[in-house]
């Protein structure tokens, strides 16, 4: 049985990959270590949902289908930031920033109808929503004021289904399923 390694996200507008893109040109040569993200796989994680056989698939695309369309829900990307801390960074991030807790109440409608529709095993982490921009093999001692603020915004358009292939050059990333916000 055939199985893919799955996620939920939201996705960003090419205008806002560009500028985060833009912006990480100089950390990317000075962090020559780091596998940076590519442009085109930017994103915001909502949920990891593991390796999903098709059936287990078509139930999560039709859980997306029917989750309430947010309003507007317009993000600020702005601070540099790292997992799990600065003395042993293993990822670099931008943290998303939001005034009215939209994207929140939606990461918290996603996740409670996949517990309820495919019997989803949430995650014990407090969810950041943030873009990954970089991972360390082996942790490193980062100085997060080295880095500028990014000041960036963006109107949080679909929820997708996607699909993580990995290899030896770092992930690569598919969309399965888009589903628009009207």
């Amino acid at each position: 049985m055939i199985k893919k390694r799955c996620f939920i996200a939201f996705s960003l507008s090419k205008k806002v990959k560009d500028k985060i893109f833009n912006w990480s040109k100089n950390y990317r040569k000075r962090f020559i270590n780091a596998k940076w993200v590519d442009k085109e796989n930017l994103h915001i994680t909502d949920h990891f949902l593991g390796y999903l056989e098709k059936a287990k698939i078509e139930k999560v695309g039709e859980v997306l289908k029917n989750i309430k369309k947010p309003d507007n829900i317009k993000i600020k990307v702005k601070k540099i930031d790292c997992f799990p801390k600065k003395e042993r960074t293993r990822v670099l991030f931008l943290k998303v920033m939001e005034r009215n807790n939209l994207l929140e109440n939606l990461h918290k409608r996603v996740e409670r109808a996949l517990v309820s529709k495919i019997d989803y095993k949430p995650s014990k982490k407090i969810w950041v929503p943030h873009i990954t921009l970089a991972r360390f093999k082996k942790p490193k001692k980062i100085t997060l004021d080295y880095f500028n603020d990014f000041n960036g915004e963006d109107l949080i358009e679909s929820i997708d289904l996607m699909e993580s292939k990995l290899s030896p050059k770092g992930p690569k990333y598919f969309i399965l399923k888009k589903y628009q916000f009207n």
